[in-house]
């Protein structure tokens, strides 16, 4: 009768397995610290804090909030409409892919022919719920309308979709405009075999195993919406639709560059505040809804 392998018979088991599988190239430094997350940029706050989703997208998880956002937070819910990137994210993907998602995904990718969209806006949003969850636990107090403009306003969001690994690297002048024509392609990427596909899975695998056994926690699904937005984003920034391994390794990299840097010093950009019209139809529209979705009368 087989004994049953303890968490850490399983994350070494799984370790060797994906080395001998895909290779340790590019990423030395993830593989080597997942007998220590911390060094990953994993912490008990960041793993188990309270924020499930992100103000942006207005799911109500009202007791849960006062422990995390001050009570002027909501001044910041006008200002959503001109974020950019989530805009457009909004416009062009689909809402989600499971259930009767997937019927409206198929029905609303139609036009663009088969097959439909394999990224979706909420998965795409995820990028926001990082943020803040990194922005809360570096900070130290709670979220404040100020907070959730440098969060949504610093451009860090764009950089990270545009240059990956590099964001901390590039100037704003270096960041290119959001178009519509990005989502559109973004749309039909697809992995390049099943072995990418695979790498992509199991590399993720191995992180969660660590987490479990030496932080005694565990993230929701949207952390690997995280990466696998920035896997997609990665093959798109590079003018292509489909997936290599590259793209793999510099999602996950990026990830992790993230939790090591402390994003509370990129603050919010006039020129993008500036430019955000939150006063035209739709973006009171959004503004409404919000407010309404967040427990407040308009």
């Amino acid at each position: 009768m087989f004994s049953k392998k303890s968490p850490y018979e399983k994350l070494e088991s799984r370790f060797w397995e994906f080395v001998n599988n895909y290779s340790e190239d590019g990423l030395e430094n993830i593989l080597s610290n997942l007998d220590n997350p911390q060094k990953l940029g994993y912490t008990e706050e960041f793993v188990d804090n309270h924020i499930f989703s992100p103000v942006c997208m207005a799911t109500a998880h009202r007791n849960i909030r006062r422990e995390v956002f001050s009570d002027n937070y909501t001044n910041f819910l006008k200002y959503i409409y001109g974020v950019r990137l989530r805009t457009i994210a909004a416009q062009i993907l689909p809402t989600k892919i499971a259930g009767w998602g997937m019927i409206i995904a198929i029905l609303e990718n139609l036009p663009q022919g088969w097959p439909f969209t394999k990224i979706t806006h909420d998965e795409f949003e995820s990028i926001y719920l990082l943020l803040e969850r990194l922005y809360f636990v570096q900070s130290n107090h709670k979220l404040g309308a100020d907070d959730l403009l440098d969060i949504y306003f610093s451009g860090l969001d764009e950089r990270l979709v545009f240059f990956l690994d590099e964001f901390d690297i590039v100037s704003d002048e270096d960041i290119p405009e959001p178009s519509k024509e990005y989502f559109k392609t973004l749309k039909h990427v697809k992995y390049q075999d099943s072995t990418v596909k695979s790498m992509h899975r199991d590399l993720g695998y191995l992180v969660s195993y660590s987490i479990r056994y030496y932080l005694s926690g565990r993230l929701g699904g949207w952390e690997g919406d995280i990466l696998k937005t920035l896997t997609y984003c990665s093959a798109v920034s590079d003018g292509r639709k489909i997936i290599i391994r590259d793209d793999v390794v510099r999602a996950f990299n990026a990830y992790f560059k993230l939790l090591n840097t402390d994003i509370t010093k990129y603050k919010a950009r006039k020129d993008i505040v500036n430019s955000a019209d939150y006063n035209s139809f739709r973006a009171k529209l959004m503004y409404y809804s919000l407010r309404l979705t967040h427990g407040l009368t308009p």
